[in-house]
């Protein structure tokens, strides 16, 4: 009887399975199969709960462990539900064990589980109906190898970098691996590489692997040589690490700077650098087995060597041999060495003169000029390079520059080619520049600023106009003339200054305004294009014109005028509102686009004198003189709010329409007057009633 069931268990579940065995028969049923854990890790056991059919319900659920009979977990719900009951662990398995139930597969849960663990379980349900039902599982526990480490052929621990070997020694390795359940495989890897599986048990708790390399080349260096255990695909190997360090030979020597001419008496630096040594190697230079002192290592890292040399080569070098030398400084018999034979050159040197009969001083525009470029160089040059004021000059046989080797030609040389020459010889020690031929080329007057510029000049006003030229000679003479479009009329009024003259120039009437044309002359001959300056008349503006009233009110009207010509400058519009008498200003406008004014803000029933005129950088036109007069306030205040403004012209018709309406009734009422009284005073009366009318027709109606 176990720990956990009572004797009123096992008797009720015997005569449960009794009374219930002609409906069904209790058996063991197998769920699951095999399950692998780790040691000291979670292990999963499932059973299978389902309910065999309706209206029924789980009395207890036990498991056991091997062919034992007492329970290592029991789940008591007889007085209740599943998820109330009441769950009993054995003592080994306390508090190790769970059966959870809420899983959709439930499982025990044995967390951390051991090594003696392992084996078969097997899962009881009794229902409180239906037959009991059993459910078997194995565990198999894995346990990782307890340790691991590598042995040198002296038998001594090593780990991580060991050496330093040499190449062509022998490398003897020994894996030893202690613990594991199932015994574990021990192979030797290379990186990713198996490179040794042969192992040998030495008994049930020890393992081990030999792994001998012969004659180590120098590929082995750093090489990652790996021990690894593993007896499971459920844990990760168990693994110790070696890296091979070794001493090597240098492989080769190179002096990387190009094997080039050197110049004399320049100072140059010269690489070289060993390669493949371990530790990195020594350097020494040489110059015909005379030990040089002027060098230094500038890089020194694995197994590499840099050293520079700083090395001024002399005449008498050329021909010397110069050598870099390498060796290991701990190993034996490990010199190189690398070389060259000296070749000592110079840079060119260069003279350019003019071509033979030609004077720098002496040439004219339109003749031919050429060049001679003489050279000295070691080696001979590889480019001649011409230069105008310090720019390239370009093959150009269209434009007359033809370049021939060391020769250059000119033809037809123009203004555009005066200046300094030189030429640039090139070789690979460098350039030679020569010395600088400057022609001083003779030409004919030409305008410093080729554009036109215009004068705006009002009559009897001075202006002083300047007209300078470039010219080879620069002693010129200089003539004047205007062209009015009717005739070229000469000047000679002006001031002469060198390559300047001044012209002092006053428009007295309308031939004096035109094109003034400004010609010179040296000794080569006549401008061929004068210097242009346009003569523009300008003034006063003149009268604004057709200036009218509209939009009269008690407090202010409208004034428009028509424009008239501006003078030749920007011109502005002005309007001044005086009292009757012109005592005081009342409001002084100014317009810039067009003569068009609004007057407000002024008294009612008030008579006012407006003056407009138009304004220019050169004064003022003529005045306008008008009258207005505002309306009374009385009148403006009667009149219909909603009465749309009539026009200026229209009023003008309805007035002049009116009059003539009035007169004829005026000619109406004298006639039949006249016709009844003959009398004098009768007469007089009629004349004096249509006067009166005329003067104030509103006070007839």
């Amino acid at each position: 009887m176990g720990v956990f069931e009572t004797p009123y268990t096992i008797v009720t579940t015997s005569i449960l399975c009794a009374l219930t065995s002609v409906i069904c028969s209790c058996r063991a049923e197998e769920f699951g199969g095999q399950f692998t854990a780790v040691a000291d890790g979670l292990a999963l056991l499932p059973c299978n709960i389902t309910i065999p059919r309706f209206q029924d319900a789980i009395s207890l659920i036990m498991w056991y462990k091997g062919t034992s009979e007492v329970p290592i977990y029991t789940v008591d719900a007889r007085k209740g539900t599943l998820r109330n009951a009441l769950h009993l662990v054995a003592d080994g398995l306390r508090p190790r064990a769970h059966f959870d139930i809420t899983e959709h597969t439930p499982l025990l849960k044995i967390e951390p589980v051991r090594e003696n663990d392992a084996g078969m379980y097997r899962c009881r349900v009794d229902f409180r109906w239906s037959r009991t039902m059993y459910q078997e599982a194995r565990l198999n526990v894995v346990v990782p190898p307890r340790r691991i480490f590598i042995l040198n052929m002296n038998e001594e621990r090593v780990q991580g970098s060991i050496g330093p070997f040499q190449e062509g020694d022998t490398l003897a390795l020994t894996c030893v691996v202690q613990g594991g359940n199932p015994m574990p495989t021990v192979t030797w890897w290379n990186d990713t590489d198996v490179v040794d599986d042969t192992f040998t048990v030495v008994n049930q708790d020890s393992i081990r692997n030999e792994f001998v390399i012969q004659n180590l080349r120098r590929e082995n260096l750093f090489s990652e040589f790996t021990c690894q255990a593993s007896n499971s695909n459920y844990t990760e190997p168990v693994t110790s690490t070696v890296i091979l360090d070794m001493y090597l030979r240098p492989i080769a020597v190179e002096i990387l700077s190009p094997k080039r001419p050197l110049a004399a008496g320049k100072s140059t630096q010269i690489l070289c650098r060993s390669v493949g040594s371990r530790p990195a190697a020594n350097i020494y230079w040489w110059k015909d087995r005379k030990k040089l002192t002027s060098s230094a290592i500038i890089a020194r890292e694995g197994n590499y060597t840099i050293s520079k040399l700083t090395f001024t080569p002399e005449m008498g070098d050329n021909g010397r041999y110069l050598s870099c030398l390498t060796e290991n400084p701990l190993l034996h018999n490990t010199r190189m060495e690398q070389g060259w034979i000296l070749n000592v050159r110079y840079v060119p040197e260069v003279t350019l003169k003019l071509g033979s009969n030609l004077q720098a001083d002496t040439i004219v525009e339109g003749k031919d000029v050429y060049f001679e470029c003489h050279v000295q160089a070691n080696p001979w040059v590889d480019d001649i390079v011409w230069l105008h004021e310090g720019n390239p000059i370009r093959n150009k046989h269209n434009e007359g520059i033809i370049i021939s080797n060391q020769s250059l030609v000119l033809q037809h040389i123009k203004i555009t080619s005066r200046g300094k020459y030189q030429c640039i010889a090139y070789n690979s020690e460098g350039s030679g520049r020569s010395n600088e031929v400057e022609i001083n080329l003779k030409f004919i007057p030409m305008c410093s600023d080729s554009r036109e510029k215009d004068y705006r000049l009002a009559r009897n006003e001075s202006v002083t106009i300047p007209c300078v030229v470039d010219a080879n000679p620069s002693d010129v003479e200089f003539y004047w003339n205007l062209n009015n479009s009717r005739e070229l009329v000469d000047i000679h009024s002006f001031s002469v200054n060198g390559s300047r003259s001044e012209l002092v120039y006053r428009p007295r009437g309308d031939n004096d305004y035109g094109v003034l044309l400004c010609w010179t002359r040296n000794t080569i001959g006549v401008q061929k294009e004068p210097c242009v300056f346009n003569i523009i008349s300008v003034g006063r503006p003149r009268p604004l014109q057709n200036c009218v009233l509209f939009n009269i009110s008690a407090r202010g009207f409208s004034v428009r005028c028509k424009k008239g010509y501006d003078g030749g400058l920007t011109q502005r519009f002005h309007l001044e509102i005086y009292s009757s008498l012109k005592e005081r200003v009342f409001s002084n406008m100014t317009q810039t686009i067009s003569p068009t004014f609004l007057a407000t803000n002024l008294p009612p029933s008030t008579s006012f004198t407006l003056v407009i005129y138009a304004s220019n950088m050169k004064g003022k036109s003529v005045s306008v003189i008008l009258t207005a007069t505002t309306t009374p306030a009385t009148q403006e205040l009667k009149g219909d709010l909603n009465t749309p403004a009539i026009s200026p012209t229209l009023a003008i018709i309805i007035g002049v329409v009116g009059t003539i309406v009035v007169l004829a009734i005026a000619i109406l009422i004298f006639t039949r007057c006249h016709r009844r009284r003959n009398s004098t005073g009768k007469h007089l009366y009629m004349t004096a009633l249509i006067q009166t009318f005329l003067v104030n027709p509103n006070q007839m109606i």
